[in-house]
């Protein structure tokens, strides 16, 4: 009796099906092991005698709901800090959009932006300014001076800033919608002439009596409206939501269209030395002008915000 309650236990344990369920992240495994047969001796020391063991690896699917990997976990961690713009990924601290005011050649100005990415913004405004004088005294040459000025400007432009680096500096290249007109006359003055002195033009190399010729009225203006323009830029972060922002460029204009005449109409004088009139010299002068002006300079400074 001694033997067989030993014997039973050790059969109890045995016959029942053991599991190992191993948690990993791949699919979950099951061992099972086949119950130990033994043999019961009368009269004697236990001696049981074992079969082998025998365990068979069944490998058992999981819904793919019910793995989860390192990878899942950080996929999800993504998803949740990101929002989309305009189709976009940006992570949730992100400010694409920046509004900005600006001033420089061509007026005060303001505009609005939305950046792609770190490589590329995509930027529209508007500049525009008018400048009217009259009773100036600026004196360009001995005997002639500025005393009138008429500037007016009315820009609209669409451009993409470049960034190569994904820094501070950019490229820009865009069309610039442009409405500028420029006026000015020149006057005889006496402001650097010696006593007994008389004050001169001088037109495409020709010397004219100042006092004859009057007033010369120059008129600037372009044509063509919608210019391609290309420049660059610098604008680096003053904090994570303001910056400063400087740009250098020009647009092709073409030709300007100038306008060079005396106030009077007489281009019929003659210069000092008698071998050319006030309108030939004034025409010579006038195509000067316009060949110089096919690019129109543009320079600005400005202060922009992030959101």
């Amino acid at each position: 009796m001694k033997y067989i309650l030993p014997s039973i236990s050790l059969l109890l344990a045995t016959s029942a099906n053991a599991e190992l369920i191993i948690h990993e992240s791949k699919p979950i495994i099951k061992a099972v092991v086949a119950p130990v047969e033994t043999e019961i001796v009368e009269n004697s020391t236990l001696a049981p005698t074992v079969a082998e063991q025998t365990s068979v690896i069944v490998p058992v699917e999981m819904p793919p709901q019910a793995v989860t990997t390192v990878e899942n976990v950080a996929a999800v961690a993504d998803t949740a800090s990101e929002r989309r713009i305009l189709g976009l990924a940006y992570a949730e601290n992100a400010k694409p959009f920046v509004v900005f005011a600006e001033a420089g050649l061509l007026g005060f100005g303001v505009g609005a932006g939305f950046s792609v990415n770190s490589y590329l913004d995509i930027v529209a405004g508007y500049n525009g300014g008018k400048y009217n004088a009259e009773g100036l005294d600026f004196e360009l040459t001995s005997g002639m001076k500025v005393d009138q000025v008429d500037y007016d400007s009315k820009v609209q432009y669409l451009a993409a800033n470049i960034r190569p680096f994904a820094g501070a500096f950019h490229i820009s290249l865009g069309l610039y919608n442009q409405d500028i007109n420029f006026k000015g006359q020149y006057s005889p003055s006496d402001f650097y002439l010696d006593d007994g002195e008389r004050p001169e033009y001088e037109f495409n190399h020709a010397i004219f009596d100042a006092n004859t010729v009057g007033n010369v009225k120059l008129d600037v203006s372009f044509d063509k409206k919608v210019l391609p323009y290309v420049g660059i830029g610098w604008s680096p972060n003053l904090s994570k939501r303001w910056g400063l922002s400087t740009q250098l460029g020009a647009m092709y204009a073409g030709e300007a269209q100038v306008s060079y005449y005396p106030e009077n109409g007489n281009t019929s004088v003659q210069d000092i030395d008698q071998t050319t009139t006030l309108g030939e010299a004034l025409r010579v002068e006038k195509e000067l002008f316009s060949s110089s002006l096919k690019w129109i300079p543009v320079a600005k400074l400005g202060l922009w915000i992030r959101f």
